[in-house]
Parts: structure tokens; C-alpha cells; sequence
């Protein structure tokens, strides 16, 4: 984890907090005391970006398929709206932020992979049988402690992949969640949106094929003026 000190500009406070990977076993008490300095903060503008800290690559990847001391990890991606989204919402409200903003995951360059990692992008992203089973396998001894169903490992393994499948399937229940809540959350004096980074990321802005520091110039403006239209604008309550 890092959590570099504020920084001021002007009358403007900036606060980032964070974890590096998938901080193995500690990602519950990492989100929670993230959560809680923040509220201490009392934020008017939240940014939150979670997504490729759940996801995995089970079979291709060293440390890439949660064992027991992660399993957890499965029960948040499983219930993400819950576990993150839901959860973000309310921190917001209870702080009296203005505006949040949820980050969409980033795109996911499958052909810049190399080694197993691109073989394992193209199995998994194309839905392929065996590939799919032998993941349920490796979930299987967690189903227990846990409690998942067939489904639940089903969709796991499907979906909860780090390949733009993934990406696209996370962005999508932001994009849903955000729809359910901001009428209410504008009637409570929060505007609620999508930062849509996705949408300006390509095989051309990113050499690991799944970070894009060579689009990041273009990313901040767009965050900026996205966070500018939000607060600027009005949204009518739905009847």
C-alpha cells in the first residue's frame, strides 16, 4: 500500500489512497482503513478506482488464482456492486461529498501479452471449454468455505479474468449501478457518474497491455473536464 501525504493546490486539498497488486489476504483490511481515512477526510470530490485488484488469471499466471487465505477476494468480485460499489456510494453520502465519480477498469490489450499470459488472455477471453473447467477445478477446493454455487463459479470463472472480457463485464455494473442511484443520490445533493478512461484507451496507448501511461496526458484532461461537467451539471430526477 502507499499513501503519500496530501497535497494542496491553492484551496484544494488532493488525497490518494491505494494498494499495490492484489494485496494477498489483506485487501479487506486495506479497503477498510482506505474508507476510513477518508471519511475523516470529509472528501467533496471522490475518484475510486477498483477493479483489476480482483481479477486473476487462473492457470496462466503465478499468484494469479486465489487459494484459501484469498478467498475472500472471490466473494467480493462476486458481489462487486456490494462489496465496492455499494459501499463507496455510502461513504460518499456520509461524508457530504458533492460528486463521485466511479473509474472504469482499463482496457485490456490482449495481443500486446506475451508467454502465458497471452495464451491464457486468448482462451479465456474466447470462452474456451477446457479452459473454463480446469479454473472450476482450481476454485473448487474454496467452493466450501465460502459458499459458492455452480453458477457462482461459473460466472468466477468467466468473468472474473484479467482480460478485457473482465474489464468490459466490471464496467458494466458500474455503469448500472450509477443508473439505479443518482436520482436518489441527486435528491441527497450528490452527483453520481462514470469516468470513462476506457473509451480512450487502445493497444496504442499502453506497453504492458493493461496500463496506459503513454495515453496519461490525455487521461487527466478528461478527468478534469469530466469532473468540471459533472459538478456544472443538473440531473433531472427521474419521476
Amino acid at each position: 500500500t502507499a499513501t503519500p501525504p496530501p497535497h494542496r493546490v491553492g484551496e484544494t486539498w488532493f488525497q490518494w489512497w491505494g494498494m499495490a497488486g492484489n494485496a494477498h489476504g489483506r485487501t479487506e483490511e486495506l479497503i477498510d482503513k482506505m474508507i476510513e481515512d477518508a471519511r475523516a477526510m470529509g472528501p467533496n470530490v471522490i475518484v475510486a478506482n477498483m477493479a483489476f485488484h480482483w481479477f486473476q488469471l487462473c492457470g496462466y499466471s503465478k499468484n494469479m488464482c486465489p487459494d484459501s487465505k484469498d478467498a475472500p477476494i472471490v466473494l467480493r468480485w462476486l458481489n462487486y456492486r456490494e462489496t465496492w460499489l455499494q459501499r463507496v456510494y455510502d461513504l460518499a453520502l456520509e461524508s457530504g461529498a458533492t460528486l463521485l465519480l466511479f473509474k472504469t477498469a482499463n482496457f485490456i490489450c490482449g495481443e500486446a501479452r506475451t508467454g502465458d499470459w497471452l495464451e491464457g488472455d486468448r482462451l479465456y477471453s474466447s470462452f474456451d471449454g477446457e479452459t473454463i473447467a480446469k479454473c472450476a477445478s482450481m476454485i473448487e477446493p474454496i467452493r466450501e468455505s465460502v459458499g459458492l454455487t455452480d453458477e457462482d463459479i461459473k460466472r468466477y470463472c468467466r468473468y472474473a479474468q484479467f482480460t478485457d472480457v473482465g474489464s468490459r463485464y466490471v464496467n458494466r455494473l458500474m455503469y448500472d449501478f450509477v443508473e439505479e442511484v443518482r436520482s436518489e443520490a441527486f435528491d441527497s445533493g450528490l452527483v453520481v457518474g462514470v469516468f470513462n478512461d476506457y473509451s480512450i484507451e487502445s493497444c496504442d496507448t499502453t506497453e504492458d497491455a493493461i496500463h496506459h501511461k503513454i495515453g496519461m496526458v490525455s487521461r487527466i484532461r478528461l478527468l478534469t473536464n469530466t469532473i468540471d461537467s459533472y459538478i456544472n451539471c443538473t440531473i433531472s430526477p427521474r419521476s
